[in-house]
């Protein structure tokens, strides 16, 4: 099983993956992380030198389209599975802000985690400016069709209870009938 999360930057798409991966006993994959891995073995003469920079400019997006993400996802799906034959009970959860049609071909189910509090949670945690802030969201509509795609839809209201209860009873029913 392969569950996909996304949602924009600063939804809570990290809290709840990482909820999986506790509770459930998830392998995880953050599409962040891997590029920084592959970027850091010579994959990637690309550089963000500023860490939200690539949500903001729509040139940077084309660029993560068409070269980074492919890769990215390339190597998710292929270490999936090279896993699966290791044991074909594995789960896995991956984690991605900026969803493709490959993401949706990997994935057996995706949730989209959204949130009114995002912005707040990006000027007061993240320290990113109003200025910034208005550039990601606009530059994030792209992935509006791809995030109206999902095939769950759970908000968060920034309650980790009712966050935590909402994952907890997805991935039950999604578990059950696997």
């Amino acid at each position: 099983m392969v569950i996909g999360i996304t949602g924009r930057i600063g939804s809570g798409k990290s809290t709840v993956a990482n909820f999986i991966v506790k509770k459930y006993n998830f392998l995880y994959y953050d599409t962040d992380e891997i590029f920084k891995d592959l970027k850091s073995k010579g994959i990637f003469d690309f550089t963000i030198d500023d860490k939200y920079k690539f949500f903001s400019s729509f040139h940077l997006q084309n660029i993560i389209r068409h070269n980074l993400h492919p890769k990215v996802f390339r190597y998710i799906k292929n270490d999936i599975d090279l896993n699966l034959k290791l044991d074909k009970e594995l789960n896995f959860v991956i984690e991605t802000a900026l969803p493709s049609n490959v993401f949706f071909k990997i994935c057996d189910i995706t949730i989209n985690i959204t949130s009114k509090n995002k912005d707040l949670l990006l000027l007061r945690e993240r320290s990113i400016d109003n200025k910034m802030i208005k550039l990601i969201n606009k530059s994030q509509n792209y992935y509006n069709k791809f995030y109206k795609r999902c095939d769950f839809f759970v908000k968060n209201n920034r309650n980790l209870l009712v966050l935590y209860k909402n994952i907890d009873n997805i991935v039950k029913r999604i578990l059950e009938y696997r």
